[in-house]
C-alpha cells in the first residue's frame, strides 16, 4: 500500500487495529498501531506502538505529530488500511518511502464483539495470547488472577 510518508524509519512488527479511541483496545510493545485517524483522545495508543498506519491524514495531523515526537516511523493517507490489515498481521511500516508491506496474515479473519458492546458497535480483534498478556499487565503479573486458559505461561 502507498500513502504519505510521515515521519521517518522503517519497523517490522504485528498489528494492531483499533478503529475507535473509545473501544479500550491495548496496543502491545512493539505492535504497530492501525486506525482510520488520530486526534488528541488516541494519545495513550502511541506509548508502546513501534510504528503508525492511519487511513486519512496529512503531515499536519495530529497523529503525524505525535508520531514524530515519538520517533514512530508512520505513513497516512492509505486510504484502507483499516479494511486490509488485521490485528495479528506482520507488517512493514517505511516512513520514508511511503509504504506499508503485509508480510504475513497472522491476524485473525473474524473480529471477536467485546462484551458489553452494541450489536454494531465497534469491534476488535484479540488473538488468545494478546488476551494473556493484557490480563497479565493488569493483575500485575499475578498469577492467580490470570484467565485459566493463561496460568500455563511461564
Amino acid at each position: 500500500m502507498e500513502g504519505i510518508a510521515v515521519s521517518p524509519g522503517v519497523v517490522t512488527g504485528r498489528a494492531r487495529l483499533v478503529r475507535r479511541s473509545d473501544n479500550h483496545a491495548h496496543v502491545l510493545p512493539g505492535e504497530i498501531l492501525v486506525a482510520p485517524f488520530t486526534d488528541p483522545a488516541w494519545t495513550p495508543y502511541f506509548v508502546s506502538a513501534a510504528g503508525v498506519v492511519m487511513d486519512r491524514g496529512g503531515v499536519r495531523s495530529h497523529g503525524i505529530i505525535v508520531a514524530r515526537e515519538y520517533g514512530l516511523p508512520a505513513v497516512t493517507n492509505l486510504g484502507s488500511a483499516t479494511q486490509l490489515i488485521r490485528t495479528g498481521d506482520l507488517i512493514q511500516v517505511d516512513g520514508d518511502a511511503g509504504r506499508v508491506t503485509i508480510l504475513d496474515r497472522g491476524g485473525k479473519s473474524e473480529e471477536l464483539r467485546r462484551p458489553g458492546k452494541v450489536a454494531d458497535g465497534p469491534t476488535e480483534d484479540l488473538t488468545p495470547k494478546a488476551v494473556c498478556e493484557i490480563k497479565h499487565a493488569a493483575a500485575g503479573g499475578n498469577v492467580k488472577k490470570w484467565p485459566r486458559r493463561c496460568r500455563t505461561r511461564e
